[in-house]
């Protein structure tokens, strides 16, 4: 069922997202609690943006990255959009407290190869039938 995939490929994303913001915040505080709250802070806001933005209007993305085919997005631009979306903080985190940007850049580690884990379990098969 496509759209059972497609709802399942949306609630992970989510969960993904929101699972990284609260591991990075949990995680930050233990070397430096003021670059902990930024990063907490900017991760909900640029997720929670992320999240919304890709799954409620795979519409606009399709004509602002005209590199997608499809008028939804595959979920592998979902991965890429997640990756390179958090790439900024990483950067950020590492100019203020390169011991701190470890424990930030760890949980999208983890959480984009749960994330690829799931995609494989749900791939379709490809060929002929």
């Amino acid at each position: 069922m496509p759209g059972l995939k497609s709802l399942f490929m949306i609630l992970l994303f989510i969960c993904l997202s929101g699972a990284r913001a609260f591991l990075v915040g949990i995680s930050i505080p233990v070397v430096d609690s003021g670059a902990g709250a930024f990063a907490m802070m900017g991760n909900i806001i640029i997720y929670s943006i992320l999240a919304l933005f890709a799954q409620v209007v795979p519409g606009i993305l399709h004509r602002v990255f005209v590199w997608v085919r499809q008028s939804q997005a595959s979920p592998a631009f979902y991965l890429h959009l997640y990756f390179w979306g958090g790439l900024p903080l990483h950067v950020i985190s590492f100019l203020l407290r390169p011991e701190a940007a470890v424990f930030s850049f760890l949980p999208d580690l983890l959480l984009i190869t749960l994330y690829k884990i799931g995609l494989s379990l749900f791939a379709q098969p490809s060929g002929d039938r």
